[in-house]
């Protein structure tokens, strides 16, 4: 199933980062788009494309809700474009 923008929204609206709370998107186990943090904190945001070595995290930790409202509303229509959220840095596990 498909969320549409204003499940997004409440979705995200509703994370708490005292609860280290995430919310995922994922096209498969391995596919997603995945944030944590809150609206009064801004959020971080990593995605991963098919395995772990191919992980990455954005190198700014301060998203607002909107822009990460967008993020996922982009992955959603397969849109995204990762650069147009900054730097990313790939994470090594």
């Amino acid at each position: 199933m498909s969320p549409t923008d204003k499940q997004i929204y409440a979705t995200l609206s509703a994370l708490d980062d005292k609860r280290d709370s995430w919310a995922i998107l994922g096209r498969s186990e391995m596919t997603y788009l995945q944030v944590s943090g809150d609206k009064a904190v801004g959020f971080v945001m990593e995605y991963q494309e098919g395995d772990v070595t191919n992980h990455y995290r954005a190198v700014r930790e301060d998203f607002p809700l909107e822009e990460v409202v967008q993020a996922f509303s982009e992955y959603r229509a397969g849109t995204i474009n990762w650069a147009a959220y900054g730097d990313w840095d790939r994470i090594t596990w």
